[in-house]
């Protein structure tokens, strides 16, 4: 089990203890804590992983923004790095999204900046719009980027 005091401005520490993360005075502690084996052929001691998120008093702690809510968090690794993060919507829509974060256990200090970017959504509406806007805009860049490869082989 390890303890990682992550602050404000996202950088993190990680302790021994709960206690010595609380000390440090951080905006919150992620207790990390294994939720069940997931073992493989090739690794049979991989884990799968979830956080316990705590203020600096030991209260529970939710990440959010503009009401937007982290209720969980697991890491594991199977075919590829996987973070799940559980998140509720303004109103009360929970969804269950595969942030792309590596599994290592440290990069749970990349959810405070995850979940500002939800920032002026209002519903998961607003969320797949934007998610179906960058995946149009990276498409348009790969079709530009062929259509140089034509003009130039031309």
């Amino acid at each position: 089990m390890e303890f990682f005091a992550v602050y404000s401005d996202t950088t993190y520490k990680i302790y021994e203890t709960r206690e010595q993360a609380m000390a440090s005075n951080p905006l919150f502690v992620a207790e990390s804590f294994v939720i069940s084996n997931f073992p493989t052929w090739n690794d049979p001691d991989r884990k799968k992983y979830g956080f316990k998120i705590i203020d600096s008093k030991g209260l529970s702690y939710q990440l959010n923004c503009d009401g937007w809510k982290i209720i969980s968090i697991i890491k594991y690794f199977y075919h590829k790095s996987c973070t799940e993060v559980k998140i509720a919507a303004p109103d009360g829509q929970i969804r269950i999204i595969d942030t792309g974060h590596s599994f290592e256990l440290k990069t749970v200090a990349l959810l405070l900046p995850y979940i500002n970017e939800f920032r002026g959504y209002h519903s998961w509406i607003d969320y797949d719009l934007k998610q179906e806007n960058l995946k149009l805009k990276k498409e348009i860049e790969e079709l530009k980027a062929e259509l140089d490869t034509l003009k130039n082989n031309y």
